[in-house]
């Protein structure tokens, strides 16, 4: 049995538990709905949020979640759309409390007044942005220098009509004005979210 004096600890299995020592049993507490942290209810943001991704800067010392948010349904709920998907970003001190920042880069109904980091105009010939994912790159030797990465399926069409797909990466200093870096792979469908992390 290993000792874990006073630290918490999650047993995934019984490699910590000396089940002939104790009752300690496994069990998963069902979720407590309490406060609304944010609500996702602008008109950029559509019916359909998702594919968080969430980061802590130190330099900034605050908490950057990404997300992206297009239109499912038609207004009456009965059918699907193809709204382009969008990338916007929330910010936060404590990691309860977020706010929108008004970043002023992309266009919405006539307005910069929003916090949309990515839309697929900033690349020529993209039929659309999908399962993009931000992480705060912290290794002190980078092969790319840039501080923020990121991933997204990016869907061009062929000049015969058909659909190619790849898993791009994006690089980006300051979290918000994001570039193409180039292409990690053409093998794969990328249709949900492509985590990559440096540890």
């Amino acid at each position: 049995m290993i000792s874990l004096g006073s630290q918490r600890a999650f047993f995934w299995d019984n490699g910590m538990i000396d089940t002939g020592k104790t009752t300690a049993s496994h069990l998963v507490h069902h979720p407590l709905r309490k406060q609304v942290l944010m609500t996702f209810d602008q008109p950029w943001e559509g019916d359909g949020c998702g594919a968080f991704s969430l980061v802590f800067d130190p330099q900034l010392n605050r908490y950057r979640m990404y997300y992206e948010a297009w239109q499912m349904m038609n207004s009456q709920g009965t059918e699907h759309t193809l709204s382009d998907v969008k990338y916007c970003m929330i910010e936060s001190e404590d990691g309860l409390h977020w706010e929108r920042p008004n970043l002023g880069l992309h266009e919405f109904n006539g307005t910069r007044e929003n916090n949309i980091v990515l839309v697929k105009s900033m690349f020529p010939g993209l039929r659309s942005l999908d399962s993009c994912f931000v992480m705060l790159d912290e290794n002190p030797t980078p092969a790319v220098p840039e501080r923020y990465k990121a991933t997204t399926c990016y869907q061009t069409k062929n000049e015969d009509g058909t659909w190619h797909r790849a898993l791009y990466s994006l690089v980006s200093d300051d979290g918000v004005h994001f570039r193409r870096y180039g292409i990690i792979t053409e093998h794969g469908r990328f249709d949900t979210v492509n985590v990559v992390q440096w540890y």
